[in-house]
């Protein structure tokens, strides 16, 4: 019986550490893009904010992480975004595209493309919606 829980024990944590790898992984990932991403879930809460995406708005991930979206004080008319996220959410798109005005962090605005695409789960059903958000050249 000791042994069974030893091994048990020893095979948890190989498994921990190997998620805990890939976590890594996927968080620099994300800090790499030059693109502001953000995760919505189907309650429209951020479920992932990267590092390009704290720079546009200067709200951290840990700050908006499981915050509604469209509650969060940031520089872009987020009701504007409003009919493109439900439409991909309610699959009568595969993706949205839209241009908004927005101000950064810093008090510069600019224009701000704002890409909807859907998350799925396992190629299927729809889990979410994934933001990619870029400033674009006047």
């Amino acid at each position: 019986m000791k042994e069974e829980l030893q091994t048990t024990n020893n095979e948890l944590t190989t498994r921990t550490e190997e998620f805990s790898r890939v976590n890594a992984y996927l968080r620099s990932i994300l800090s790499s893009l030059k693109i502001g991403m953000v995760v919505l879930d189907l309650d429209l809460h951020v479920r992932a904010w990267n590092t390009r995406a704290a720079d546009f708005w200067g709200l951290r991930g840990d700050e908006v992480v499981g915050q509604p979206f469209f509650n969060l004080n940031i520089g872009l008319s987020v009701d504007d975004l409003v009919p493109h996220i439900l439409d991909v959410l309610n699959g009568k798109t595969g993706s949205s595209k839209v241009t908004l005005k927005a101000i950064n962090r810093r008090g510069q605005t600019f224009n701000c493309q704002v890409s909807a695409t859907p998350l799925r789960e396992h190629g299927e059903e729809i889990q979410g919606v994934v933001l990619l958000m870029e400033a674009i050249p006047d």
